[in-house]
């Protein structure tokens, strides 16, 4: 009797463990697709902010990353902004887009038709962004500028001759 006792005991005892295992095996799977649906969203708000030139909105999401020692984002200046509303983005698309490492970074390939609002010209261009995702915040960001092409024209000095 006592014998039978000890088998039920072991065998709850394996079924509680089976369920623990099961629970926290869940919990981990639902924590990656936590990340992997914040990644898609931020990433979708990247897309979306670059085609509408919401660009106060694309800067949110960019952000130096601590682990990367040449990670250089700096907030806009209002210069910036203002020549940023010049160029119309007439079409974004991600070519390629996914996480590389779980829960650490992940990259997204954009091909990007733009044109200064005074011309009627289409340019092209690539960017790739690679994202990081902060734990503390558990949110993605990206801590890679946007295209050359879209920086502050050089000044230019006329340099005089002394005749």
């Amino acid at each position: 009797m006592q014998k039978i006792d000890n088998i039920k005991k072991t065998v709850i005892q394996l079924i509680i463990s089976s369920l623990l295992v099961v629970l926290v095996s869940a919990c981990a799977e639902l924590d990656t697709h936590n990340s992997t649906n914040r990644f898609q969203q931020a990433d979708n708000l990247y897309n979306a902010s670059m085609r509408w030139g919401e660009w106060y909105s694309l800067f949110q999401l960019m952000k130096a990353n601590p682990n990367n020692p040449s990670s250089k984002i700096v907030p806009p200046s209002e210069e910036y902004i203002k020549h940023l509303s010049e160029i119309e983005v007439a079409h974004v698309e991600a070519i390629n887009s996914g996480i590389i490492e779980p829960d650490k970074s992940a990259r997204t390939l954009y091909l990007i038709e733009y044109h200064p609002k005074n011309s009627s010209v289409i340019k092209t261009v690539r960017l790739n962004v690679d994202w990081w995702y902060d734990e503390k915040h558990n949110h993605w960001f990206t801590d890679t500028p946007l295209p050359k092409e879209f920086d502050l024209p050089k000044k230019r000095t006329i340099k005089l001759s002394p005749r």
